[in-house]
């Protein structure tokens, strides 16, 4: 990803762990499954 500030280009690298990555698909997982959940709940099934 690059940006400009003042006239600079500026190069960005994002880092993630494994460890976290796991976590994020755990918690991403969770929310799916709790949203599936509600949308059942609103529509009467």
């Amino acid at each position: 990803m690059e940006k400009t500030y003042a006239g600079i280009i500026q190069r960005w690298l994002v880092v993630e762990s494994q460890k976290r990555r796991e976590l994020r698909f755990k918690t991403s997982g969770k929310k799916m499954k709790k949203e599936e959940v509600e949308a059942q709940k609103n529509s009467g099934n």
